[in-house]
């Protein structure tokens, strides 16, 4: 693939806790409040981009790789001092694999491209007590690199005819 298309975004916020993205209607789930607040704000985000989401080359046949990295105010627990009444360890339990999920429904739904298109998701977590936010960049990946055979298509059928 020569030159594949990519794009970033900075979302200067982070998305709720995954205590805060969901709440239980009887055997119905439904957005907590705060996620549905997050959405709101990320869409407006995402919509800054629109140029770079118009490029965005979808046939329904090119595949992407999406990476979320996440900045956190803080990741060490403050009272951790390695004795028995500070914190047991020396990290804060931030649970990033249910926010990489909704951030990445999120995106989906904001550029208009179905998650099943992203065959390669990655998120990691940062510190960064300054500026805490999201970095997503996502990259067109040739369908050949996940073991996908080249698409053929029979005679007289599809482009061009």
């Amino acid at each position: 693939m020569a030159n594949p298309w990519f794009m970033t975004a900075t979302i200067p916020f982070l998305p709720p806790s995954s205590n805060h993205l969901y709440v239980g209607q009887g055997k119905r789930r439904r957005l907590h409040p705060q996620a549905e607040a997050f959405r709101a704000r990320f869409n407006g985000q995402i919509a800054q981009k629109m140029f770079e989401i118009n490029q965005l080359p979808h046939d329904g046949i090119k595949v992407f790789f999406v990476m979320f990295d996440f900045y956190f105010p803080t990741l060490l627990n403050k009272s951790w001092d390695g004795t028995a009444e500070g914190a047991k360890t020396r990290y804060k339990k931030l649970d990033v694999s249910r926010r990489i999920t909704f951030v990445e429904d999120c995106f989906a739904k904001a550029i208009g491209v179905d998650d099943l298109y992203s065959f390669g998701v990655c998120g990691t977590k940062h510190h960064d007590p300054d500026n805490p936010r999201i970095e997503i960049l996502i990259v067109e990946r040739d369908p050949t690199e996940f073991g996908i055979p080249l698409l053929e298509v029979p005679c007289g059928k599809g482009r061009g005819r």
